[in-house]
């Protein structure tokens, strides 16, 4: 993986997106041990979709800002559906408050 920006890179934009996800994954998913790994494997997904779409669309002078993070999320998400060890728990209904 080859970044030509490095001042972005010490700056840590490239692995903000990871972080989205390692975030956003426990939310829609139970917690197990093979959630981990998709955290792990997602967040390192997301970096090099990051590099990849910054690269892409710096041609127009567009930022990639949260793109890839999206993109790798949902990518999880519908796959958690073909996995055994993984549950889309997603969130609960909402409900107004009673007295």
């Amino acid at each position: 993986m080859f970044v030509n920006d490095r001042t972005s890179w010490l700056a840590g934009l490239y692995g903000y997106n990871g972080c989205l996800v390692g975030v956003a994954l426990p939310t829609f998913l139970s917690v197990t041990p093979q959630l981990w790994g998709c955290i792990i494997t997602g967040s390192i997904v997301s970096v090099i979709a990051t590099v990849s779409i910054a690269d892409i669309l710096k041609t127009w002078k567009v930022a990639a800002l949260t793109a890839p993070f999206v993109l790798t999320t949902w990518v999880v998400l519908l796959a958690s559906y073909a996995f055994s060890g993984l549950d889309a728990s997603g969130l609960s209904v909402p409900e107004l408050p009673t007295r």
